[in-house]
């Protein structure tokens, strides 16, 4: 339940409203992927510090079908957030993967 009383708002009453809130990520521009390069694109979370690194979005506007797979090689970090028992599983130790092959 939310209230919300912004630009077209017609009450403040309570109102059921569905959302997302997610961490965003990033593209690597300094690599080259896609078909010709015969490479995967690379991607990695918007660090946690930055002001747009999370958002709201409405469900209807995700996409379903896209596979993230860790690029291994790259390693882990703890530096994209600080530690939290909610946004990472303690048995992970605060850690992220650097980066993302992504297939779409």
């Amino acid at each position: 339940m939310v209230q919300y009383s912004g630009p077209g708002s017609h009450s403040v009453d309570l109102q059921h409203m569905e959302f997302l809130w997610v961490w965003w990520y990033g593209w690597d521009l300094d690599h080259a992927g896609g078909w010709k390069v015969k490479h995967l694109h690379h991607i990695w979370f918007v660090d946690g510090n930055n002001l747009a690194a999370f958002g709201f979005v409405d469900p209807g506007e995700v996409i379903h079908n896209v596979h993230l797979i860790p690029a291994f090689a790259h390693g882990q970090t703890t530096d994209l957030l600080p530690p939290s028992l909610m946004a990472c599983m303690q048995s992970n130790k605060d850690e992220d993967w650097q980066h993302f092959y992504i297939l779409m």
